[in-house]
């Protein structure tokens, strides 16, 4: 499986399994990659970007910059892609909002889902991107 998704993502086996790793190294060269391929409509490509877009070191932000540009520069043959990516966004929201709102949730300055989602309840180019997808709650 693991040389299917790296020759599908161009990705070399060791890049796709450091991405995988619990801290893996994200390149410039990666990110392109990833955009390369979410592009194309690659869902685990979006998905990736999506995730390296929670972080708050410079990939992070690229890949929150990569997502947002697509979204905000629309053609027609990217009319479905940015709705993959919407739909991406709004689920991962969904997962931080039931994972920070759960009755198990610990309590206490160890709890990681706080910042590891923090960008999906700030101001942030995440939330632009759902902005309108988000049900309103009177």
């Amino acid at each position: 499986m693991v040389t299917v998704v790296s020759n599908y993502c161009q990705l070399s086996q060791t890049q796709l399994c450091q991405t995988f790793a619990e801290k893996f190294t994200v390149t410039e060269e990666l990110l392109q990659s990833l955009k390369k391929t979410a592009l194309s409509g690659d869902e685990e490509s979006i998905e990736l970007l999506h995730n390296i877009a929670l972080g708050y070191d410079e990939f992070g932000k690229k890949a929150e910059d990569i997502l947002y540009h697509i979204v905000r520069t629309p053609t027609n043959e990217t009319l479905s892609i940015i709705r993959l990516i919407k739909n991406t966004c709004l689920k991962l929201y969904n997962l931080a909002h039931a994972a920070t709102n759960s009755p198990l949730k610990p309590v206490g300055p160890d709890n990681s889902d706080d910042l590891l989602f923090k960008k999906l309840f700030s101001p942030s180019k995440l939330m632009t991107i759902i902005g309108d997808e988000i049900p309103l709650i009177s």
